[in-house]
């Protein structure tokens, strides 16, 4: 008895296979292909484009670096006063601005302040005369755009403490 269903079940499994693929067969043109996947996103807009924007608008506001003077800085006021200090806040009516520059160590703030009268002459040729009347040095602990930290070292006269006079 066994033996004659396992042999029935067998009949009846093939004869669905056979009925499954004549099925097929007979609406082929009716099965669904599965449909494409979505195009690849395009790529995310930059953050840094977007918050470089935002953040030039702010320092305009806020007088705080005006960013069309730091790209063309080294222009303005020379490769010397450029490896020294980099341009600050501007504050003050239409003459007479005060100008500030920043500088990354005293020695630098000391070349800048012994030159102050040249810087200011630079600046008043890019703003126009009268322009600026006060320039006022800060030092910060950062270092200066286009300055390493060994030169900082060899700029200062601390070389020779280092070993390397």
């Amino acid at each position: 008895m066994k033996t004659m269903t396992r042999s029935l079940n067998a009949d009846i499994h093939a004869e669905m296979r056979a009925a499954k693929r004549r099925l097929i067969a007979r609406h082929a043109d009716h099965i669904q292909t599965p449909r494409p996947t979505k195009p690849a996103r395009k790529a995310a807009t930059v953050a840094a484009t977007k918050t470089g924007i935002v953040m030039a608008r702010v320092a305009q506001r806020t007088r705080f670096a005006d960013p069309a003077l730091v790209r063309i800085w080294k222009d303005v006021v020379g490769e010397e006063f450029a490896s020294l200090c980099r341009p600050g806040r501007m504050s003050g009516g239409r003459a007479n601005r005060t100008f500030e520059v920043c500088t990354p160590n005293g020695a630098a703030a000391t070349a800048v302040t012994l030159k102050m009268d040249e810087l200011k002459e630079r600046l008043n040729a890019h703003y126009g005369p009268g322009t600026i009347g006060v320039v006022k040095v800060r030092q910060t602990s950062r270092i200066a755009k286009g300055q390493t930290a060994k030169s900082d070292i060899e700029a200062s006269g601390l070389g020779r403490f280092r070993g390397k006079e």
